[in-house]
């Protein structure tokens, strides 16, 4: 088997990467899990100290893994989040790595060449999963439709 090929790539080491990763880690399907930076990174540096969820601990629920808090009705504060993130990470092994920059990916016959800091991946299928909150995507159709 070839280190450097894996039937699923995972690009984005966030909530939805790391649920897919579960449910692939379920399914007994060998993947890897890229993340440009260290793991809950966004939740770490990009929000303020005191930073809260608005929704109650009870409504976090990432695949197989419920909230696990003693405070159902509360707020999770950024600290919190984190730990979260890192113990559901954790609780199946995901196989993350962390640092490594996704700069293309180029669909080849029978699969995709991931170009990445660590080298050339080969993968059957990508998935990317690497969040839109700071730059959004449009479709093409929003061009077309009238104000």
């Amino acid at each position: 088997m070839n280190t450097n090929s894996y039937p699923v790539v995972i690009i984005g080491g966030g909530q939805a990467g790391l649920a897919m990763s579960w449910s692939l880690t379920q399914k007994n399907i060998r993947h890897i899990v890229l993340e440009r930076h260290r793991l809950a990174w966004a939740w770490r540096e990009q929000r303020w100290d005191n930073f809260c969820l608005v929704t109650p601990n009870w409504q976090c629920k990432l695949p197989g893994f419920p909230y696990d808090g003693d405070d159902p009705h509360g707020f999770m504060l950024r600290d919190d989040i984190v730990a979260y993130v890192e113990r559901y990470a954790r609780s199946f092994n995901a196989p993350l790595r962390e640092g490594v920059n996704v700069q293309r990916v180029v669909k080849r016959d029978g699969g995709f060449t991931l170009f990445t800091s660590l080298g050339e991946l080969q993968a059957d299928q990508v998935v990317v999963a690497v969040g839109n909150y700071h730059r959004p995507r449009f479709p093409e159709l929003a061009a077309r439709l009238p104000e």
